[in-house]
């Protein structure tokens, strides 16, 4: 059902800053034999650009998305109805259209203890550490 649909004034919901959303591979990927790749979003931000958070927000949330996602991961090794990402592979995010340097979002990524691959384009991966 479409809030919408039931009380045209209710169109707006609140952004999930500070969560994971954890998306599983789709069974129409997986028959036609497709990698299962699970999508993982982190809501670090509400906005972009003029309507970035601040800095401290931004930081504040990341903190709160990654325990949210190392939650969402324990429950799925739990739960065991169906499997779980086998490995994590990340972007730089944050420091694109955030601005946040990358150096202070992978300090915190070090510190909620996730093993991430972090995947650079190669012209990036030769200028930078």
């Amino acid at each position: 059902m479409d809030l919408f649909d039931e009380n045209p004034s209710h169109q707006i919901v609140p952004l999930p800053v500070g969560t994971a959303l954890v998306i599983p591979p789709q069974p129409s990927d997986i028959r036609r034999g497709q990698k299962a790749q699970w999508v993982i979003c982190l809501f670090t931000s509400r906005g972009f650009g003029r309507k970035v958070d601040s800095y401290e927000q931004i930081m504040n949330h990341t903190s709160a998305a990654l325990q949210d996602l190392k939650e969402k991961l324990i429950d799925l090794r739990l739960d065991g109805t169906e499997p779980s990402p086998k490995a994590l592979f990340s972007c730089r995010f944050n420091s694109g259209l955030f601005a946040v340097p990358w150096a202070d979002t992978r300090e915190i990524l070090k510190e909620a203890g996730l093993r991430v691959t972090v995947v650079v384009p190669p012209e990036v991966a030769v200028r930078s550490p």
